[in-house]
């Protein structure tokens, strides 16, 4: 994991006033994804379903897109890390490119991290799904990831049959 961004990423939420952050990922079929970027502030639910009475979707909407606005108006620089192969010497050279980005794009760079070092291939076949939960006042990151399996049950049976010229 990226510690630098992890570290970027709590001050950058602790400067805005928030103290939770949920980022829902999920894949399959060789391509996955984040869905979703959720924040929170002191005393709200960790979900916006759980702020409107009623499940009242348009204002859920509201909220995301609000909230959304608002990490995407916070600039942070994230490094993005990568090697290329340098063919006369015939070694991979380690490059890293900085690249002026939002909070939004940098808890999503904080969930791409994370997977790749504890669950590469999250996303091929069944694939998985989670959450990366951001607690900002204990500075600390929780990742909650779940497997899908497709289970298979073979079953062999074997019947002798005789023939007629065996009675």
């Amino acid at each position: 994991m990226n510690a630098k961004l992890a570290k970027e990423v709590l001050g950058k939420l602790k400067e805005a006033g928030f103290v939770s952050a949920v980022v829902h990922y999920d894949g399959s079929g060789d391509s996955g994804q984040v869905e979703s970027v959720s924040v929170f502030r002191e005393g709200e639910p960790e979900s916006y379903e759980q702020m409107v009475e009623g499940y009242d979707w348009e204002k859920i909407a509201v909220i995301r897109s609000e909230r959304d606005a608002l990490l995407r108006a916070i600039p942070m620089t994230i490094v993005s890390h990568y090697s290329t192969f340098d063919r006369e010497t015939g070694k991979f050279i380690e490059k890293q490119t900085p690249q002026e980005r939002d909070l939004r794009a940098g808890l999503e760079e904080l969930a791409y991290d994370w997977l790749s070092d504890t669950h590469g291939g999250w996303e091929i076949n069944e694939g998985s799904y989670g959450d990366l939960v951001v607690h900002v006042e204990e500075m600390m990151v929780t990742l909650e990831h779940n497997e899908r399996i497709m289970e298979v049950n073979t079953h062999m049976h074997t019947f002798a049959c005789e023939t007629e010229e065996e009675k």
